[in-house]
């Protein structure tokens, strides 16, 4: 047992199990899968150089085929260990609340300070000097200490301003290549991309793709244009919960590490465990007040008393944790020093039980829908994928996996599943390439095979 300490275990633990070989079979269990953060798991695991000299990943095709193949096998290794009676895979929206949110945020909390050459842009703990020099800008970074060389000038709300200056701000960046003005998940678009395949086409079609391939496996592919797939998934586990004796949720995010619903359990696909939050309460309080640098949520930015001044830091985990050793109140303690607006910010991005009605209610409908008739295998073989696969999956539905059924045929035969012995979480490495592909090359002179299908 392998113990991982947010830098103290007073307030906030999580313990990881070593990776799982088998698991207690249920005849009532839901699956919850991240479809994007298993989507790049996979895709950026066979990004080694051993694996594209061994497969032959020379183009977009074939980088496709290979990470298709890879979804199949999860799928099917999440079948074999937890045997689920339904499974829902989580899509991303494209067009999620969030980004609005803070948006909306910035131009209600954002100082625009000016005087006749520049505009000083003051928000949380940064300020930057804005000078526009032709059809350029010359941007200077200043830290709180440097407020006073323009807090006594006049100045706007950022939404206050004309929308052609507001538009103008939002465009500006740092030296660094970073928006002067904080924007949700910020330049993670902009993250390294090793393959041949296009980075926006790929993204669009891993979701066309779960919705082609999710009736093989009787399962939903539930994605809300505005909904982010944690809204997904977290609106999927406490509202679905009281129909199952089991719910798994398999992701790599430590969001869902939130969730505190006695039959709902977190399962890793990184490390193949389960991950168990000891005080989920704590850890939601202590990622409010620290932020979440993945998404580009930032800490809250605290008044410095004895130096009469924004601090010059945003407060980290270490200092989230402190905070809430030394305070039983934490939001009251916000109210008083006049940071609850920060609070409250952080508090409806990152707490999942803060998603809009509107969005939740739309995820909620969708998850009411039945779930589609199963269809055959065999259409699996224009995506590149060996007949011994298709025929892999034709033996859990013979051996009685629950997914492959529907509930009236699982009620008339209560005793369907008769395999016992499961032996790995995820197919190992060798057994997905040797199972999977003997040649790329030979893939590509199959009759009727569309490499890209997109």
């Amino acid at each position: 047992m392998v113990k991982k300490v947010l830098k103290s275990d007073k307030p906030i633990s999580k313990t990881f199990a070593p990776p799982i070989i088998n698991y207690p079979n249920s005849t009532n269990r839901l699956v919850l899968i991240d479809w994007a953060s298993l989507s790049y798991h996979k895709l950026f695991s066979m990004n080694t150089e051993k694996n594209r000299a061994k497969l032959g990943l020379n183009d977009a095709n074939g980088e496709l085929i290979v990470w298709r193949s890879h979804m199949i096998s999860s799928i099917m290794s999440y079948i074999r260990l937890f045997n689920p009676k339904n499974i829902i895979f989580a899509l991303e929206g494209h067009n999620v609340w969030r980004k609005q949110y803070v948006k909306d945020y910035y131009k209600e909390n954002t100082k625009v300070y000016y005087d006749d050459k520049s505009y000083y842009v003051q928000s949380d703990n940064k300020a930057f000097k804005v000078t526009k020099i032709d059809t350029d800008f010359n941007i200077v970074s200043l830290s709180p200490e440097n407020f006073s060389l323009f807090d006594q000038l006049p100045y706007k709300k950022l939404g206050e301003l004309k929308q052609s200056k507001q538009d103008m701000l939002w465009d500006v960046y740092d030296t660094s290549g970073n928006p002067i003005l904080a924007s949700y998940k910020g330049t993670r678009g902009k993250n390294f991309w090793p393959f041949k395949m296009d980075k926006k086409e790929w993204k669009t079609y891993k979701d066309v793709f779960c919705g082609e391939i999710s009736p093989i496996f009787r399962s939903k592919a539930i994605g809300v244009d505005e909904a982010e797939g944690d809204d997904v998934l977290y609106n999927g586990a406490k509202y679905l919960s009281k129909n199952y004796e089991s719910v798994i949720v398999i992701t790599g995010d430590s969001d869902m590490s939130q969730i505190d619903i006695p039959n709902v359990k977190i399962f890793n696909h990184r490390t193949n465990n389960f991950v168990e939050c000891i005080s989920p309460t704590n850890y939601l309080n202590a990622k409010i007040l620290a932020g979440d640098s993945s998404d580009n949520i930032k800490g809250m930015a605290l008044f410095d008393t004895k130096k009469n001044r924004l601090k010059t830091n945003l407060v980290g985990e270490t200092g989230a944790i402190k905070m809430l050793e030394e305070c039983q109140n934490i939001y009251e303690k916000a109210k008083l020093e006049h940071w609850d607006n920060q609070y409250i910010r952080n508090r409806n991005l990152i707490d999942l039980s803060c998603t809009p009605k509107t969005i939740s209610t739309k995820i909620i409908d969708i998850l009411n829908e039945p779930y589609p008739n199963i269809i055959e295998p065999t259409m699996l073989s224009k995506y590149g994928i060996r007949d011994i696969v298709i025929d892999d999956i034709n033996k859990l539905k013979e051996s009685g996996y629950y997914t492959f059924y529907d509930d009236a045929y699982l009620n008339e035969h209560p005793n369907i599943f008769t395999v016992n012995d499961k032996s790995t979480t995820v197919d190992s490495e060798e057994y997905v390439y040797d199972r999977i592909f003997e040649n790329i090359d030979n893939l590509f002179d199959r009759p009727n095979f569309d490499p890209l299908n997109i």
